[in-house]
C-alpha cells in the first residue's frame, strides 16, 4: 500500500468538527417515535457533554432511545445523534463507602 502526501482521509466521527463554544446559541430538539419529545435554545453551553447533561436534566423521567439534533445557530452547523434517556432514579450513584485502610507493611514498624 502506498499513501503518500495527497492522500485526504475523511472522517466519519466529527465530534471534533462541530464544537461548542460558551455563548453560541443552540437549538436542541430531541425525537421519540417520530414526535417531538424536547425543544429548547440556550447560550450558556461550553461542551456537548454539558448539552447532553441538561438535556438529560430537562427528561428526567423519560426513559427511551431519542434522536439528538443539535443546531448551533452560531457557527451553522448541525448534528444529529441517538441518545439513550434513563430515568433520574436509575442515573443516580449510590453513595461510595469507604474502605479500610490497609497498612503497608514499613507503616507497622
Amino acid at each position: 500500500m502506498n499513501f503518500n502526501n495527497s492522500t485526504s482521509i475523511s472522517r466519519v466521527d466529527n465530534g471534533n468538527v462541530n464544537r461548542i463554544h460558551f455563548g453560541d446559541k443552540l437549538f436542541v430538539r430531541i425525537m421519540f417515535n417520530g414526535s417531538s419529545l424536547l425543544e429548547f435554545t440556550t447560550n450558556a453551553i461550553a461542551s456537548m457533554t454539558d448539552l447532553i447533561a441538561e438535556t438529560r436534566r430537562k427528561l428526567h423521567d423519560f426513559q427511551g432511545l431519542c434522536t439528538f439534533n443539535v443546531r448551533n445557530m452560531s457557527q451553522g452547523w448541525s448534528t444529529r445523534k441517538p441518545l439513550m434517556i434513563y430515568p433520574q432514579s436509575f442515573r443516580r450513584v449510590a453513595p461510595q463507602t469507604r474502605t479500610a485502610h490497609i497498612p503497608f507493611p514499613w507503616e507497622t514498624h
